[in-house]
């Protein structure tokens, strides 16, 4: 079964370049309730709301919000992982945004779509893989940071001040001019992040181009993604048939299982060996997903009951205490006193 790789990996990169953006480590860790090991440790991933909302936090640090300007100023291509190292042996632009497209997956959870039918230039399209747990708009500060950074590729690999000649986001921040200045065209609004550059720039050379590096690093790489995208924990695929069908109140083990081809027994010896049960599976979603939910105010609680799959309101509530050690309405308190 294909999988969709619906978390970002943790890069050792990012603690250099934020540091160098000027944010405070420690501190947005804490206020991301994330692990004060993050960036150290092996093998880090982040949920896409985890990584989305540590990337919002970490805007709030920056004078006048600009962080994605500040990372464009941090980029330093001798840093990066291997996937991204990667696009700079291409050797042109072109080559190295569908090499990007290609080995998005073992960074994070976004899809590339590159549109060449334009005559005019190459687009490239911006979206997020099907993740249960992803906003449905990419916040402004992380779409604005892929822009910037497939404007720095284009940029430092030519040695050019590329400028790209039409941008789209799904929301423009409130300090447009900077962004503006740096892209050197105006920013516009619409329903997809996107990001079209000249063909006279796609075709350039890359004075970065290593042929011989790429051999190298191919092989790797595509044994990584074959991994990556193949191997799907039973874990892994309950959650997500669960995100598909909680609303619809299809969230008993027996539809699960059916849908995985699978008795329900056997699903549960499964996911022993995988050191959970199914139990704690749709606890552990539903408790996430109301977290979110919770923070929508247009939402009542018998909506979000009915949103993750409860028959009775009453029902709902009861698990939320169960889970958290307090009510919906202290907790929805909280969020409104914060």
């Amino acid at each position: 079964m294909t999988k969709h790789v619906n978390k970002f990996t943790v890069l050792p990169t990012w603690k250099p370049m934020l540091e160098a953006a000027g944010i405070d480590i420690p501190m947005l860790l804490r206020e991301a309730k994330l692990p004060a090991d993050l960036f150290t440790r092996d093998k880090s991933m982040l949920t896409s709301a985890d990584y989305f909302h540590m990337w919002e936090l970490g805007n709030k640090q920056v004078p006048d919000g600009l962080l994605a300007l500040k990372l464009a100023k941090a980029i330093n291509f001798e840093l990066f992982d291997v996937p991204l190292f990667a696009c700079m042996c291409s050797k042109d632009f072109v080559t190295a945004v569908k090499r990007i497209a290609k080995y998005k997956p073992l960074i994070g959870s976004f899809r590339l779509t590159i549109d060449e039918a334009n005559k005019s230039g190459m687009t490239i399209h911006i979206s997020q893989t099907e993740a249960v747990d992803c906003p449905r708009v990419i916040p402004h500060v992380v779409a604005l940071g892929e822009l910037v950074f497939f404007t720095q590729v284009a940029r430092i690999a030519t040695q050019t001040h590329v400028v790209p000649i039409q941008l789209c986001l799904p929301e423009l921040p409130d300090n447009i001019s900077a962004y503006e200045t740096y892209f050197g065209c105006k920013l516009n609004t619409g329903k997809s992040l996107s990001i079209t550059f000249a063909n006279e720039d796609v075709i350039a050379p890359f004075i970065t181009s290593n042929a011989r590096m790429w051999e190298q690093l191919e092989p790797g790489l595509n044994q990584a993604l074959c991994e990556a995208t193949t191997q799907t924990s039973h874990s892994e695929r309950v959650r997500g048939e669960l995100g598909r069908t909680l609303a619809s109140g299809l969230c008993q083990i027996e539809h699960i299982a059916s849908n995985m081809a699978m008795s329900p027994r056997t699903l549960q010896r499964k996911l022993a060996q995988e050191g959970t049960s199914f139990k704690e599976i749709l606890h552990g979603l539903r408790y996430e997903m109301a977290g979110r939910y919770l923070k929508q105010s247009h939402l009542s609680t018998a909506d979000i009951a009915f949103m993750l799959g409860f028959d009775e309101v009453n029902s709902f509530t009861r698990a939320f205490h169960s889970w958290a050690g307090h009510s919906v309405g202290d907790h929805r308190r909280t969020l409104n006193a914060s």
